[in-house]
């Protein structure tokens, strides 16, 4: 731009020049030795523009195709989520670095060590689409760093010896997202789990599962408190559900396994062991007016010798009787 109007202006003192002079002298070789070197200069300056804008233009040509080749290699995924999601730009539409094709066929363009190992701000193109950035230590993603798949599924946060190790979140195309601690490319200690429903987990893990203590809250209002093991329900803890129910008891694989108490909204409750879910062994079932069952349960059912409890304003009235699946055969 500065040499297109540096060239308009040489030629308007030139021709002014040439006027005044050929008013004066009237002559043919004055005219010629006067005009010849201002030709020259204009001549050289076009083609110093000319040549200015062909280098910007050629620069500028470089960069897109640069940029628009490592794109290329890149899943429709992953470009998603760079532009729309993480609003990241790629280091080679901005930074100036080696482009060096490691053994694996992907290519890594960033800082480099000797053979060309991956050393320091880089990233990296992978033959399926995937793509990772970040801070690279002899060949390996150690540091911060984001590694997207060519899915769609990303994360962003700690690396080491190129795993998620640390602090990092994890989202998925389908919006489940994981935030919080990493061993060995695995959910590791404590962390919080989300689903796009509203349901959440947020507790400790142990080696990709939910492990130790947590609280479950799902989406319909029902809600877990306690000890889970291999991401399921076990140990103690406290079970609600939306419509008021309540157990507080030990479980097992997901299931109420052992001793505890269920009540209800109404006042009705039953306390006693529990198996795979169901009433067996021995418990008591109690009415809302306080009359009450005492005895064996078999699969949620009565079952054998046991009583029946009512109260009156003075005393209890007990009854002995017998059951089978349920149903009383006999008072004794």
């Amino acid at each position: 731009m500065g040499t297109c109007k540096c060239i308009d202006k040489s030629t308007e003192d030139s021709a002014v020049i040439l006027e005044e002079t050929f008013k004066k002298e009237k002559t043919a070789q004055e005219f010629t030795t006067m005009t010849s070197e201002p030709k020259t200069q204009l001549i050289q300056a076009l083609t110093r523009g000319y040549l200015a804008r062909s280098q910007i233009k050629l620069e500028q040509s470089e960069t897109i195709k640069k940029e628009s080749t490592f794109q290329y290699l890149l899943s429709k995924e992953v470009r998603t989520i760079l532009s729309n999601h993480l609003n990241c730009s790629l280091l080679s539409a901005t930074r100036e670095f080696p482009t060096v094709k490691l053994p694996d066929g992907s290519i890594y363009y960033g800082e480099t060590k000797v053979k060309n190992l991956p050393d320091g701000l880089g990233e990296r193109y992978y033959n399926d689409g995937a793509y990772i950035q970040g801070s690279w230590k002899n060949g390996e993603l150690n540091g911060k760093g984001l590694m997207i798949f060519n899915n769609g599924n990303y994360y962003k946060g700690d690396f080491l010896n190129s795993k998620f190790e640390g602090q990092g979140q994890l989202r998925t195309l389908d919006r489940n997202v994981y935030e919080g601690e990493w061993v060995g490319g695995k959910q590791h200690g404590k962390g919080i789990e989300k689903w796009p429903d509203g349901s959440y987990f947020e507790g400790f893990f142990l080696n990709g599962n939910k492990n130790g203590k947590g609280k479950f809250l799902w989406n319909d209002g029902s809600s877990y408190i306690g000890d889970f093991c291999d991401n399921q329900i076990s140990g103690n803890g406290v079970y609600k559900w939306m419509d008021g129910r309540q157990y507080i008891g030990e479980w097992k694989n997901d299931m109420m396994h052992g001793k505890g108490k269920y009540t209800w909204p109404d006042g009705r409750s039953y306390e006693g062991e529990y198996l795979n879910d169901k009433k067996e062994g021995f418990g008591v079932f109690t009415w809302a007016d306080g009359k009450r069952y005492e005895g064996g349960w078999k699969e949620n059912k009565q079952q054998g010798i046991s009583v029946i409890i009512e109260k009156n304003d003075q005393y209890e009235i007990v009854k002995k009787g017998e059951w089978v699946n349920g149903n009383r055969i006999r008072w004794l």
